[in-house]
């Protein structure tokens, strides 16, 4: 828990303990205490009495946690999958970018994201850094803002286009509607200086794949800028096949996996250069046969536990009495 552990494919440190599970300190620590704890729990098993319930219990849960979560870390499977809308994939990758076949395939039916409202935030026309650099400072477009103030400017929303498009003239680029695969969102807006009273007006957008994003130019040193907006959840919609000829439907969200076949599917990423307009879907699929053991031993120490406690409140009636 103090010592960072690297993957397999870094160099360990002397001692090997960024990989603790391969260092021989930490190999020979577990294998005595697993057989000190397992000998102990056999020398109370035997003969059996209820009065050490507790004690077996704790100790044999224990003994089958670590056990089996060893055990499970070894023969653990971490896969990664890319889907594509209506495309059946059976095929993921480890971490060594070798290509496995599954004994499942998902196919991809819907991909959907809610994102957070955009915000305006102002810029160095320079550095191109965020202002002030400190505490930038942001105004966020919820449902009825229509102004705000950013450092000295006070921001007036004019017009709205959640969906839309930018068309570009010979002088400017304004934009319309356009409910439609790409589209962005747009506001027209007002910016007053409030110490030198100069205002400027136009367009501002955080564009999307197909169409860049806007910027409005205040002055020489400032910009209005609407960043890309983030991501509040994604999900999809799959459908997934088993060898057994079962099929499920449901939907992956992130910290909603589905369990199915014994692999736990999550979902991890996207086409984030397309945003919710990705047609793409990436899976981490985790396989761990040991995770039922290593679930096994945890409860026989809860209800160790639980056993504990009764056993204390028998003994403290017994003496009162």
């Amino acid at each position: 828990g103090l010592i960072r552990q690297l993957p397999s494919d870094h160099p360990a440190d002397m001692l090997g303990f960024s990989r603790m599970l391969s260092a021989w300190p930490f190999v020979l620590l577990y294998i005595w205490m697993v057989t000190v704890l397992g000998l102990t729990t056999l020398r109370a098993g035997f003969p059996f009495r209820w009065k050490k319930l507790a004690f077996l219990l704790n100790h044999a849960g224990l003994f089958i946690a670590l056990i089996t979560a060893t055990l499970g870390n070894a023969d653990m499977q971490r896969l990664k999958m890319t889907t594509r809308i209506d495309n059946a994939e059976w095929r993921a990758m480890d971490e060594h970018g070798k290509l496995i076949e599954l004994p499942l395939a998902i196919e991809l039916k819907d991909f959907t994201i809610d994102e957070y409202p955009p915000k305006l935030m102002l810029i160095d026309n320079e550095t191109g850094r965020t202002l002030p650099e400190k505490a930038p400072e942001h105004l966020l477009l919820e449902e009825g803002v229509t102004d705000g103030q950013l450092s000295d400017w006070l921001v007036t929303i004019r017009q709205t286009i959640p969906w839309a498009a930018s068309v570009a003239t010979e002088d400017t680029v304004r934009f319309t509607e356009f409910h439609s695969m790409g589209a962005t969102y747009a506001v027209y807006l007002q910016a007053i200086n409030q110490k030198t009273k100069t205002a400027k007006e136009g367009w501002v957008s955080c564009g999307s794949f197909i169409f860049p994003y806007k910027a409005l130019r205040l002055d020489s040193l400032t910009s209005l800028i609407m960043p890309e907006r983030e991501p509040q959840r994604f999900a999809s919609t799959v459908k997934v096949y088993t060898e057994d000829g079962k099929q499920v439907e449901d939907t992956i969200a992130v910290n909603h996996p589905l369990n199915v076949a014994g692999w736990n599917i999550y979902q991890l990423s996207y086409d984030d250069t397309k945003g919710r307009w990705s047609d793409i879907s990436v899976f981490e699929l985790v396989r761990d046969p040991w995770l039922p053991a290593v679930y096994t031993g945890i409860i026989m120490m809860v209800l160790g536990a639980i056993c504990l406690f009764v056993n204390a409140q028998k003994r403290k009636e017994e003496d009162a009495e």
